[in-house]
C-alpha cells in the first residue's frame, strides 16, 4: 500500500492503493453477472480527527457503478463513496503533482496506466480518535462489493445409470466464465439461479391424428376454348399414408463421440451447501475455487446424488420395431436441476449427449438410453377383411349400401433377458374422423377391457402399477401369451393412441393384437385409411 499526503494541513487525507494487492474474497455468480467482494484489510490512516479519502484503483471495467457498495470496521465512519473514470492525461497530471510530496518508493506505479480509462473507488472516512495512544496510525478494514458484468455459469451434468442395481450417479457441475479483468483466486464461490430435429436414440412417438375424410376429386379447370371435355377423375382409395411424428421426450439425445470422465474413485467431493429463496437457489461451493480472467469454461463440482431410477421400454412399432430404453428419475435432492447439456452412460458405456430441462426437488426426469436389443419387437403384416353389408348392431346402420373393413394387427414382443423381467409401453394407432360418415370402431382390446382418456394431457399417473397375468392365447399361437387385458389399456381419443403397459417375464415372448373396423357409404372415397399398412 502506498500513501500520499495531502498538499495543504487542511485538505483531507488521501491514501491511494491498488486493488490488485488486495485479492477478491468472495464471488456469487449468477447467469449473466458476478458479485465481487474484496476486502482492504488493515489499512493505515493518521490518528487525528477529521476526514480521510482512500482511493481504490485498478477496479474492474465491466463493473456497475450503481452497484458498488462499502462496509467498514475500525475507528472510522464512511461518509461518501464514489466510483472515478480517470483518464491517463489525468493520471500523469496528478503523478507529476505528487511527485515531490511523496517517497520515491510509494510514489512508483501509484498511477501507471492499464488502460485508457482506469475504474476508481473514493471512499470519503471520518476518523475518530478516541483515548491516549502514542500510535501515529490507526487501522480499519474496507469490504468493497460491486457487481460485474462479463461473468456467467452455465451447468452440465453426468449422469451414469446402472441397470443392474436400477440405481444412478449424477454429478451436478458447473462451467463458470468470466473476462471481467480481475482474477479470482482460491475465492469462496456461490453460484445462484437468480436471474438479475429429431435426435438419434430416441423413441418416436405419435403427435398428431390419423384422420380419415371423404375424397373430393378437384374439379377440373374451366375450358375457354371448344374441344373434347376430359374425362372425370376416378376416386382414388387411401393412398395418404399416416402422418408423420414428432418426438416426445424429456431429454434430447445424439449420440457423438465423448471421451468418457474419470470414474467415481471412492473419495466425492463435498457437495455444495444449498439456500432457497422465494424465487432462486444458491449453491456455495464448499472448496475454494480460481477462475481466471481469461473467459474459458472453467469446471466446478456442485454436487455429486445417488438417486434410485426406474427403468422402462418404449415401442412404437408402426413407426419403428425397436425397444427403446427409458430411466425415470426422481430428484429426491435439494437441488434444481437447471437446463442443460448431459453426458449419459449405461452400465459405464457412454450412450448419448443430451440436454436435461430443468427439474425442481421432487419433479421427475425422464431420459432415453437409446435402443435396447435385448427386447424384439416384431410388428406383422396387417389382416385386412372388407364386407358389404353391415349389421345394425356394429355400425348402428342397417343399410346395405356400407363397406365396412376390419383390420387386425399384430405385435410380437420377446424378452431375450433370461435374468431379469422388463416393463415396455407398446403403442399402436387407430385413425379417427370428424366425418358423421366415416365410423371407426375399436374391437380389440374391447371398451370394457380400456380406459379412455382424451388426451395425453388428461393422463394420470400410474408410476407403479404392475401389469396383471399373462392370459394364455387360444388357437394356433397357443405358445404365445397374449397381452394382459385392462386396467392396463389406455386410448388417448385426440390421437387415437393405444397404449398398453406391459410387464414381460425373463425369457417370455407375447402377443398383443389390436382390431378395429372402418365403416363407410360404398360410394364414398376414403382418404387416409392405407396408412395402417
Amino acid at each position: 500500500m502506498s500513501a500520499t499526503a495531502s498538499a495543504t494541513s487542511t485538505a483531507p487525507h488521501t491514501v491511494t492503493v491498488d486493488a490488485a494487492k488486495y485479492p477478491i474474497n468472495k464471488v456469487t455468480v449468477y447467469q449473466d453477472r458476478a458479485e465481487v467482494k474484496r476486502t482492504l484489510a488493515a489499512l493505515a490512516l493518521p490518528r487525528r480527527q477529521g476526514a480521510c479519502v482512500v482511493r481504490v484503483r485498478g477496479i474492474s471495467d465491466a463493473v456497475d457503478s450503481d452497484s458498488i457498495r462499502v462496509d467498514g470496521r475500525g475507528d472510522a465512519v464512511i461518509v461518501d463513496v464514489r466510483k472515478l473514470l480517470t483518464t491517463e492525461r489525468d493520471i500523469k497530471g496528478k503523478n507529476r503533482e505528487r511527485d515531490a510530496l511523496a517517497e520515491p518508493s510509494d510514489a512508483e506505479g501509484i498511477y501507471a496506466p492499464t488502460s485508457s480509462r482506469i475504474q476508481v473507488v473514493e471512499v470519503t472516512l471520518e476518523t475518530k480518535v478516541t483515548g491516549d495512544s502514542k500510535d501515529e496510525t490507526l487501522e480499519v478494514d474496507l469490504d468493497i462489493t460491486y457487481i460485474v458484468h462479463r461473468a456467467s455459469w452455465t451447468p452440465l451434468y453426468d449422469l451414469r445409470v446402472f441397470s443392474q442395481s436400477d440405481s444412478t450417479k449424477l454429478t451436478y457441475a458447473a462451467n463458470v466464465q468470466q473476462s471481467t479483468g480481475e482474477d479470482w483466486a482460491d475465492v469462496e464461490l456461490t453460484l445462484s439461479t437468480a436471474k438479475v430435429a429429431r435426435s438419434h436414440g430416441e423413441a418416436p412417438a405419435y403427435k398428431t391424428r390419423w384422420s380419415l375424410s371423404e375424397y373430393r376429386p378437384t374439379p377440373p379447370p374451366l375450358r375457354t376454348r371448344a374441344g373434347p371435355p376430359r374425362p372425370f377423375p376416378m376416386p382414388v382409395m387411401a393412398y395418404a399414408a399416416a402422418p408423420q411424428v414428432e418426438q416426445c421426450v424429456t431429454m434430447q439425445a445424439s449420440i457423438v463421440e465423448y471421451e468418457e470422465a474419470a470414474e467415481f474413485g471412492a473419495l466425492s467431493p463435498p457437495a455444495a451447501e444449498v439456500a432457497a429463496g422465494l424465487t432462486a437457489t444458491a449453491y456455495r461451493i464448499p472448496s475454494a475455487a480460481t477462475i481466471p480472467s481469461d473467459d474459458s469454461q472453467h469446471r466446478v463440482t456442485v454436487a455429486l446424488l445417488d438417486l434410485p431410477v426406474t427403468l422402462d421400454h418404449t415401442a412404437c412399432p408402426k413407426l419403428d420395431p425397436t425397444a427403446y430404453l427409458t430411466a425415470k428419475i426422481t430428484n429426491k435432492s435439494a437441488y434444481t436441476w437447471l437446463a442443460g447439456p448431459a453426458n449419459v452412460f449405461l452400465d459405464h458405456a457412454f450412450v448419448a449427449k443430451s440436454r436435461l430441462s430443468m427439474v425442481l426437488p421432487g419433479a421427475k426426469l425422464i431420459t432415453s438410453l437409446g435402443l435396447d436389443p435385448a427386447v424384439a419387437v416384431q410388428y406383422r403384416p396387417v389382416e385386412k377383411f372388407t364386407e358389404s353389408r353391415v349389421s345394425a348392431g356394429l355400425f348402428t346402420s342397417s343399410a346395405s349400401d356400407r363397406t365396412a373393413i376390419t383390420y387386425t394387427q399384430r405385435t410380437v414382443l420377446e424378452n431375450k433377458n433370461t435374468t431379469k423381467a422388463v416393463t415396455l409401453t407398446l403403442a399402436d394407432q387407430i385413425p379417427t374422423t370428424t366425418s358423421s360418415d366415416i365410423v371407426v370402431t375399436l374391437l380389440d382390446p374391447a371398451e370394457k377391457q380400456i380406459a379412455k382418456l382424451a388426451s395425453r394431457d388428461a393422463a394420470v399417473d400410474t408410476d407403479g402399477v404392475k401389469a396383471a397375468g399373462a392370459v394364455p392365447a387360444n388357437g394356433s399361437n397357443a405358445s404365445l401369451n397374449r397381452a394382459p387385458r385392462a386396467p392396463n389399456v389406455v386410448l388417448y381419443e385426440d390421437l387415437g393412441i393405444v397404449e398398453w403397459k406391459i410387464e414381460l417375464k425373463p425369457g417370455e415372448k407375447r402377443e398383443v393384437v389390436l382390431k378395429y373396423a372402418v365403416s363407410y357409404p360404398k360410394r364414398m372415397a376414403i382418404e387416409g385409411l392405407d396408412g395402417s399398412s
